[in-house]
């Protein structure tokens, strides 16, 4: 048997005025309550905020947001409770912004596909529209809160976290019990810019599912025992369109244990089976701080609710105790179990069924075998080989005199190392004109050799971005060699307009397009003998050298650029150990980006210094 314990909280208001002189008598019955509780459901592994943390998405608001939050946390920890903190922003999370003709096209977006159409190619970096920078600066102080949030807290523990295509998107992989229980974050309120009424005119969209599980949001549930789905808005604030998409593309029966959201300020709970399928199950989460006027009169709505997701035997629960803050007999506001719910022991319990967890699910097995080992021994041995093959000869002529010659030099022979340096822009959305920095930024940035010592610690997958002849393949060549020769690496190279070419001109389909069968065949190319071995198993296994995918030329992927780096991100989720490595040209369209987990940088082109030794090298050979 396995559990998962969570709060789940939403609605605070951090920064409503009279937060300042009400919350501490609340936070006192909070805390009082939550020590009784905790006996019966703790204890808790995660924390679930689903959204308004903050009333006007100040950066004012989410410094005070810290204080309220250490001190909730501090409160755990003396429970005995240690959770992580995972959020998604509402629509109180936002600064919104300045009336505009971007934000005046925003409100036509339901009626205006090509609008919708170019907001989600342009957070892919293709064209950049205006709506995509309104949506970054209005949830920015949220962004900036998050970060210092995962730096902080536990959440910087999650070395699976990743974020998606939207400000708070993310999805997490906790382990516990043996059991793999995964938590997704959609942003639901990147439309909601404004004071008017959005219900029914918000959009959640499966491409923020997908980006934010490494491309394929259906192989990412399938490796978990248990899945929960976060966000903001009730499914009735999502236009008609959207919903249908959420309910048939997202939560598909038999996916999500639950889907927990706020925004309304009560609690409520469905769990509805259409068809014979499996029910989906909604949780609303009461307001943790809500206050309200109708007309003269104020209404105050405080509450929370704790969970736990058991499996055991094939069979999962879900556990929820509902709280809720009321007026006593003395006139003093206390918080009790929610009387309004069929309750069981201060609880209600949903059955539900857990996920066949997929047995490709990241697990790494025992280790690498003799029989293993010999074959990644071979793969080295005969890519070196070929390797020295290759020479600069071709593309290297003297003329003496009347007479032109070929230079027989190889390619160790004359590589002067390239230097790479950290882009600017830390979306990575465009490029970096070096030519334009000051002397003193130039020297700032002028970047250093990336090699394999370098490659190899690196947490994230990285783009190399360059101009037209600046030597990106000529980089690669280099560290694909140098990597040969490290007992710690295992690299693979993927010319992208090859793999382009072979896709459109065979018309690929289902698994013969996929990076999967494409890395076996260049493998089993010339080790027949790794066929005897799986990509799980030669890129999961505990004592294998670490993968080093090189993908150069994404510039060359002409319109399959969005499908490669969707089935990349996939790629790269399923198999972790994998650094990824993608060379393009400024301009290559829906290349990988910092949102999508990547480094961006940018290949510094050679210096005075440099040149001179490429010379030297070029007459050296020539003489």
């Amino acid at each position: 048997m396995g559990s998962i314990g969570f709060l789940h909280i939403s609605d605070l208001h951090q920064g409503m005025e009279p937060l300042g002189w009400l919350w501490p008598n609340v936070r006192e019955q909070l805390f009082l309550d939550l020590e009784r509780l905790h006996k019966a459901s703790g204890p808790w592994d995660v924390v679930l905020f689903t959204g308004d943390l903050t009333q006007r998405g100040s950066a004012v608001e989410f410094e005070r947001l810290e204080q309220t939050l250490d001190a909730l946390f501090a409160h755990l920890a003396a429970l005995g409770s240690h959770p992580v903190l995972l959020a998604v922003p509402g629509n109180h999370d936002l600064a919104r912004p300045k009336k505009s003709a971007t934000l005046r096209a925003a409100q036509t977006w339901e009626s205006d596909e090509k609008l919708r159409q170019s907001f989600w190619k342009g957070l892919h970096g293709a064209g950049k529209p205006k709506l995509v920078d309104l949506v970054r600066a209005a949830f920015n102080p949220y962004e900036e809160w998050s970060a210092r949030a995962r730096a902080r807290g536990n959440t910087a523990t999650l070395s699976n976290f990743r974020s998606g295509l939207l400000p708070g998107d993310f999805s997490t992989t906790l382990e516990k019990d043996g059991l793999r229980f995964g938590i997704l974050g959609l942003n639901s309120t990147f439309l909601q810019l404004t004071g008017d009424d959005y219900q029914g005119h918000l959009d959640l969209d499966v491409r923020q599912f997908h980006a934010v599980c490494g491309g394929d949001g259906a192989a990412w549930t399938a490796q978990h025992d248990a899945c929960l789905v976060l966000t903001h808005h009730p499914l009735s604030w999502l236009s008609p369109r959207s919903r249908k998409a959420f309910l048939g593309e997202i939560m598909i029966p038999g996916r999500f244990a639950a889907h927990l959201f706020g925004h309304m300020h009560e609690h409520a709970l469905e769990s509805l089976g259409q068809g014979g399928f499996e029910p989906r199950t909604s949780i609303q989460a009461s307001s943790l701080f809500g206050l309200e006027y109708f007309g003269t009169a104020q209404q105050r709505s405080h509450g929370y609710s704790a969970g736990r997701i058991e499996i055991a035997n094939s069979r999962g629960t879900l556990h929820l105790w509902p709280r809720v803050a009321i007026e006593s007999a003395a006139g003093h506001r206390i918080i009790v179990p929610d009387s309004r719910y069929a309750l069981n022991d201060e609880q209600v319990a949903l059955p539900f069924k857990p996920r066949l967890r997929s047995s490709s699910d990241g697990k790494a097995s025992k280790g690498i075998s003799p029989e293993m080992q010999a074959a990644v021994a071979a793969y080295r041995q005969r890519l070196t080989a070929v390797c020295a093959q290759w020479r600069v000869a071709p593309s290297l002529a003297a003329v003496i005199g009347r007479s032109r010659r070929n230079i027989e030099v190889s390619f160790d022979q004359m590589y002067v190392p390239l230097r790479i340096g950290k882009c600017i822009d830390a979306r990575g959305q465009r490029g970096v004109d070096v030519s334009q920095f000051s002397e003193a930024e130039e020297k700032e940035n002028s970047g250093t050799p990336l090699g394999p010592d370098e490659l190899l610690v690196m947490a994230s997958s990285v783009v190399i971005r360059g101009r037209a002849g600046s030597g990106k393949s000529t980089w690669v060549e280099a560290s694909f060699r140098q990597l040969l020769r490290d007992d710690r690496a295992l690299p693979i190279r993927i010319p992208l307009r090859e793999l382009a070419r072979r896709w459109i001109e065979t018309d690929a389909g289902g698994i013969g397009r996929s990076l999967d069968q494409y890395v076996e065949g260049w493998l089993h190319e010339y080790v027949p003998e790794l066929r005897a071995f799986t990509l799980q198993q030669l890129f999961g296994s505990a004592g294998t050298p670490r993968p080093v995918l090189f993908l150069d030329g994404w510039d060359e992927t002409g319109p399959l650029g969005d499908e490669i780096r969707s089935k990349l991100l996939g790629f790269l989720h399923r198999y972790p150990k994998v650094l990824g490595v993608v060379t393009s040209r400024p301009y290559g369209e829906c290349q990988p980006t910092h949102s999508d987990g990547f480094d961006v940088f940018e290949l510094r082109a050679l210096n005075q210094e440099e040149q001179v030794e490429l010379s030297r090298r070029y007459w050296l050979y020539v003489d």
